[in-house]
């Protein structure tokens, strides 16, 4: 699967392009964060080519890049990001189940 943001192609072998649907985008912009494991914990919603990301990240250098990856997908209008830097989800698990 090439995640490429401006030629995306899932592997479906969908290609985005401006006329994609939401939820296509949708899927295409999770896959291609997916694929980073800095952005593991970080979700992208669309609505009308929309986008808003929500999740956790390390830190503010993090949360900027995935805002930028959303935003150079193809039909991509604006970004919202929504997402908190600090302590990530595994990491308080981790540190929960750990300390038992």
């Amino acid at each position: 699967m090439q995640t490429s943001a401006k030629n995306y192609r899932g592997a479906d072998g969908t290609t985005l392009s401006k006329n994609s649907s939401d939820s296509e985008l949708e899927n295409a912009i999770n896959a291609g964060l997916s694929d980073n494991p800095e952005f593991r914990e970080v979700r992208a919603s669309v609505h009308k080519h929309h986008v808003t990301l929500m999740g956790n990240v390390s830190d503010k250098d993090v949360k900027h890049r995935a805002e930028s990856k959303a935003d150079h997908f193809v039909g991509v209008r604006s970004v919202k990001n929504k997402i908190k830097v600090g302590e990530m989800e595994t990491q308080r698990a981790t540190i929960s189940t750990s300390a038992q």
